[in-house]
């Protein structure tokens, strides 16, 4: 299920928090993505996963064969996909805005039904 989660949000704008998301992503639905925006974004969390994974190794290792013991086919099959995130932000970096919005409105069909 996707999430989307927030930081310090003043207490006064909580009630209004939630109209206004869907009202950012009903704008960005209309007019698309930023692409080039989308990219640097998309190129920056590679970046911070790279220096996550290099700072700690044995725990991001760690972690992903936890994942697999308690969620995973134990075939190797999950870890595989586990082990693919850097992988997916160069697909992701590829996606056009019309992929990123036809997500978008999937996510909103499972969210909100």
């Amino acid at each position: 299920m996707p999430s989307i989660r927030f930081e310090s949000v003043p207490v006064e704008y909580l009630d209004s928090l939630e109209e206004k998301l869907f009202e950012v992503l009903r704008k960005v639905v209309k007019g698309g993505i930023d692409m080039e925006r989308m990219v640097s974004v998309i190129e920056k969390a590679k970046n911070e996963c790279r220096l996550y994974i290099e700072r700690s190794p044995a725990y991001h290792l760690s972690m992903k064969l936890i994942t697999e013991t308690l969620y995973g086919t134990l075939d190797g099959k999950t870890l595989k996909q586990q082990v693919m995130d850097l992988g997916y932000y160069d697909i992701f970096s590829k996606w056009t805005s019309d992929q990123w919005v036809a997500l978008l409105k999937r996510c909103h069909t499972i969210c909100l039904g």
